[in-house]
């Protein structure tokens, strides 16, 4: 009687179907004493010496007794942080890299003083960037992990040199450059520059707009330069590709991979110890909410809903939000709101959980609730987490949530009501079949889409697919060339290289739109030529048509050439053009000069 190997419901359902039907075990008893009879010491020398002979005879047959050489795995530099830096991308690469290690002999890149993984420190070379810029010529494969913090600053400078796989585990990047590295001498004007690269003009008059720059981070990604940079790109959701083609067009991510988001199955929670070392009575009915508290995580429309419930009249009820609080209003408001409701001894704000206090409340706990608006394009590792311990758990259908399946998860909508939330709250406290069913379905969910081994499976495939369409790009003509006898001369690069790039234009891109602002950039007459110029140049900066890019070009009578007009642009809407450069333009097939 076959049930699924790591399904605690399953084993169960059919332990139950032996103990309560009769008929169904004397069935049982008579098919194992048939099965018995294929079994014996007998039959199986019989086996093993009919292979071993047959092993023997193909043996003799061969020309030659020269046995291949295994087949060697590609090297791969893994560019990642790893534990103990608290990032979740470092603790997704410790659980990808042994199953990884599979397909790839792993050099680990990393820009931290120690790495704590027991895995990585048994079985992978460890290195910093600057190595890693000396050996590159050694790997066959580069593999980029990377997310909107500030452990991810090298990688910027990094993948521009030494090209590779790029796993974008949030689709805007505007946080570190914005907050990390604008100023930093080294990479002076970062963000001024990625916001012009990736969103054009508008996007740089907003970052200069006073008191903007929060807004400014949370509408522009700043992606662009990196995704034009990698290889390939793997994305844990559909939800990435759609923001792809939202910022950059329809064909921007159509050679993407989407793997889903890897989580280690776990052991066998026991919940009633987990209960007891955190002081919950076995009657208590615990909801959480995991991770740092904020207003993207709609942690406020938790509470509200919960203390308009029937829950938070009962004394056996509990509500615990497991991270660290957001300072400044929001968190203050927060916290001012639990202390004036009636039930505010039974709403817990845990502060900074260890990840042993963080894996003892998913054991503990009865229900999960995770909410979220303002998504960057990230995967809610929380929500796996939740629905791996095999939580019911309430989630809106905003961002990479969407595409979670309803069986598994209360799936409300994106914009929800409170009612809608109160609703999907009281009725799994009430109905305990369902939240068995619900947390039943979430775990088996998380073991046949997410586990490691599958997720490196399709990392394999996604590395060799990228790098095999790579080999038909400007980058495998690169790695070709140096190899050509005989070599090319001197004189004849600067044409090479004209070719090359009018052949192969960044992708994904905007076309461009070129505005050709000559006579009012050097000397602005005032005539009714330039007033018609100066007023349709603001309106196309600041209102460009979908899917362009529009750019200001200029000539000038003694050198030859247009060239961008970044300066003069500045100066037009009135901002800093310090971070600008007046570059040759360069153009491509589909571009439009005006």
């Amino acid at each position: 009687a076959l049930f699924a190997p790591r399904d605690d419901v399953t084993m169960a359902a059919k332990m139950a179907e032996v103990l309560q039907n009769p008929e169904f075990r004397q069935e049982l008893e008579r098919h194992g004493l048939e099965q018995a009879k294929k079994f014996s010491w007998s039959i199986s020398a019989n086996l093993a010496w009919a292979a071993l002979s047959h092993l023997q005879a193909e043996h003799s047959e061969q020309k030659s007794t020269v046995l291949s050489p295994a087949v060697r795995r590609p090297k791969l530099a893994f560019v990642s942080p790893l534990p103990p830096e608290k990032t979740g991308i470092a603790d997704y690469s410790a659980e990808l890299l042994p199953e990884l290690a599979r397909h790839y002999d792993i050099t680990v890149i990393v820009q931290q003083e120690a790495v704590s993984d027991a895995w990585v420190q048994a079985n992978a070379a460890i290195h910093d960037a600057a190595w890693l810029r000396q050996h590159a010529h050694e790997f066959d494969r580069v593999l980029y992990q990377m997310g909107n913090s500030d452990k991810h600053i090298p990688m910027f400078a990094l993948m521009d040199e030494i090209p590779g796989v790029l796993v974008l585990h949030d689709f805007f990047l505007s946080g570190p450059l914005a907050w990390c590295m604008e100023e930093q001498p080294a990479y002076k004007n970062a963000w001024t520059k990625a916001l012009y690269q990736s969103h054009g003009w508008s996007a740089v008059q907003a970052r200069f707009k006073p008191d903007n720059a929060v807004q400014t981070v949370m509408k522009w990604p700043c992606n662009l330069t990196v995704l034009q940079q990698a290889l390939g790109v793997v994305v844990h959701s559909d939800f990435s590709r759609q923001l792809a083609m939202q910022y950059y067009g329809a064909r921007a991510a159509e050679s993407w991979a989407v793997i889903p988001h890897l989580r280690q199955i776990g052991e066998q929670a026991n919940k009633s110890g987990a209960r007891e070392s955190l002081n919950l009575l076995p009657g208590d009915f615990v909801i959480c909410s995991f991770g740092v508290l904020g207003e993207s995580k709609l942690n406020h429309r938790l509470l509200d809903a919960w203390l308009a419930s029937p829950l938070s009249k009962e004394a056996n009820c509990r509500l615990v939000f497991v991270g660290e609080n957001q300072g400044g209003d929001y968190g203050h408001d927060f916290t001012h709101n639990i202390a004036q409701s009636l039930a505010k001894d039974r709403i817990v704000i845990t502060g900074w959980a260890s990840e042993e206090t963080y894996r003892t409340w998913l054991a503990a706990a009865d229900m999960g609730v995770q909410l979220r608006n303002l998504s960057r394009g990230e995967t809610s590792g929380t929500v796996l987490d939740c629905m791996n311990y095999g939580l019911p758990t309430v989630v809106n259908a905003h961002g990479s949530m969407a595409e979670l399946p309803a069986d598994a998860v209360w799936l409300l909508p994106d914009a929800f009501s409170d009612a809608q939330l109160i609703e999907a709250i009281t009725t799994l406290w009430q109905d305990a079949t369902r939240r068995t069913a619900l947390g039943a379905q979430a775990k088996a969910r998380i073991l046949s889409h997410h586990n490691p081994r599958r997720c490196a499976d399709q990392y394999a495939e996604a590395i060799e697919a990228a790098y095999a369409q790579a080999e038909q790009t400007l980058f495998g003509l690169t790695q070709a060339l140096p190899q050509l006898k005989p070599t090319l001369s001197v004189q004849e690069y600067p044409r090479l290289s004209e070719v090359l790039s009018a052949n192969f234009p960044p992708q994904p891109r905007l076309r461009q739109l070129m505005l050709d602002v000559s006579a009012i950039a050097q000397n602005d007459l005032k005539s009714g030529i330039e007033r018609v110029t100066r007023a349709l140049l603001e309106q196309m900066l600041l209102n460009p048509p979908a899917g362009w890019s529009v750019q200001p070009v200029y000539a000038t009578t003694d050198r030859a050439g247009y060239r961008y007009a970044r300066q003069f642009t500045s100066h037009f809407l009135n901002i800093p053009g310090d971070w600008a450069e007046d570059a040759p333009v360069q153009a491509w097939a589909g571009d439009v000069f005006f």
